[in-house]
């Protein structure tokens, strides 16, 4: 009996120093002797024997320690959850505070809700545009390839020459049971049943969109938006400019328009800048712009991607609401999106020659001209 209690008296001992601990800090604890289990056995050795109430009153005195040790732990893991919350918070808000005193700060984990949540917007000046492209270049989660589309379809191909439409006509697609499978209900399948061999025929284009309306996917932008059309890909990859150069200044894409030459006798500058963007919305007081764009080929997207997002997050900031789609993978609804726009942007290319004639035709506005 006396061993144990006097293992219940060391227990005791013990859970009393324990509680000790966190009620004063560790620090404190350090300046403790500190006891080994012997000689707490020997100190306890010489209290003697004690009553069988007394020892259920020591065990439920332990039991309040432990109870009391409990409730401590659980509120020590509270307030370290609430530090750990506090300081993250803290961080953010040093963050935001730093790019809402610098203007040039780029900070690469907004979206561009968080830019037009900003309470002032302006206009981002070239070295802004430049930390952008330095920071999104190494992105992996924004610099990836483009969602693949149809194999070799090319609307404005088929609606400017008869060509790629599909099987049958004057067309270089070689026909086989895969091909005939991939273009059937294409809008270019339907313009070669409508109108090949005649091109650029717009009356046929009109059909083709009354009997796409209103099928899914196929939908008409707010008249009040600046619809921005992108063709990003083998333009720009091609070309020995920087992303960096093309938002900063625009440029010179790879393409055939490239090797004509402005009123200056310049190449044309077939790739715009950032700025001329935001002159060219600013002009139609619009504050709402969507950005449609695509590659032909997939595996043309590192500056392509770099370019088109910092030019989203670049209009954001300057206070714009912002959407934009690289990824629908779907000429044919991009087409029709594009086309009934009220004011458009577009870009060079054959495609969006057609979407910039047909806003006109349907009564909108191509801001900034077409180029050819």
């Amino acid at each position: 009996m006396g061993k144990i209690i006097s293992k219940s008296l060391t227990f005791l001992f013990v859970v009393s120093l324990t509680a000790f601990s966190f009620s004063r800090g560790f620090s404190q604890l350090k300046q403790l002797p500190l006891l080994l289990p012997q000689e707490i056995e020997e100190a306890t050795s010489n209290l003697g024997v004690v009553t069988d109430s007394e020892l259920q009153n020591l065990r439920e005195r332990i039991e309040k320690i432990e109870e009391h040790l409990q409730e401590h732990n659980g509120r020590l893991a509270a307030k370290e959850d609430t530090f750990a919350s506090t300081k993250e918070s803290t961080t953010s808000r040093e963050r935001n505070r730093e790019v809402d005193i610098n203007p040039d700060v780029f900070e690469p984990s907004w979206t561009l809700q968080d830019y037009a949540n900003l309470p002032q917007h302006t206009r981002p000046r070239h070295v802004w545009l430049r930390n952008c492209v330095r920071s999104l270049a190494n992105d992996t989660e924004i610099v990836k390839p483009f969602r693949p589309g149809i194999r070799l379809y090319a609307l404005g191909d088929c609606i400017r020459r008869c060509v790629k439409c599909g099987c049958g006509g004057n067309q270089s697609l070689k026909c086989t049971d895969e091909t005939e499978k991939i273009y059937s209900g294409t809008m270019a399948a339907s313009y070669q049943r409508l109108s090949c061999p005649e091109t650029n025929n717009y009356s046929a284009i009109d059909e083709i969109f009354a009997d796409f309306s209103g099928r899914k996917g196929f939908h008409k932008p707010d008249p009040e938006a600046v619809v921005i059309h992108l063709r990003l890909g083998d333009v720009i990859e091609y070309s020995s400019t920087s992303a960096e150069s093309f938002l900063i200044s625009g440029g010179v894409g790879n393409h055939p328009n490239s090797k004509k030459k402005n009123q200056h006798k310049r190449p044309l500058k077939t790739v715009r800048g950032f700025d001329e963007y935001l002159d060219l919305i600013n002009s139609a007081n619009a504050s709402k712009v969507v950005i449609i764009g695509g590659s032909h080929k997939p595996l043309l997207y590192q500056k392509s991607r770099v370019y088109a997002n910092c030019l989203s997050r670049g209009l954001a900031k300057a206070g714009k609401q912002v959407e934009m789609y690289l990824d629908n993978g779907d000429a044919d609804q991009d087409f029709f999106f594009l086309s009934n726009a009220k004011k458009v942007i577009v870009s060079t290319g054959g495609y969006s020659n057609l979407i910039g004639n047909l806003t006109e035709r349907y009564g909108g506005h191509v801001l900034g001209g077409v180029f050819y």
